[in-house]
């Protein structure tokens, strides 16, 4: 339990991440390697905006 909640708080970021992932669906790594150039990866998509 410990665990999962340790990788809850890391994915979420603080709660302003929190409320723009209810908002967008986006979560920090993903959006971080948009905006950051990174290559897309076997387990990474940069984030893109809902068509």
């Amino acid at each position: 339990m410990l665990l999962h909640l340790i990788q809850e708080t890391a994915r979420h970021t603080g709660h302003a991440d929190i409320i723009r992932e209810a908002v967008d669906g986006g979560t920090a790594y993903p959006i971080m390697a948009a905006a950051e150039g990174w290559p897309a990866s076997p387990w990474l998509e940069p984030w893109q905006p809902a068509a």
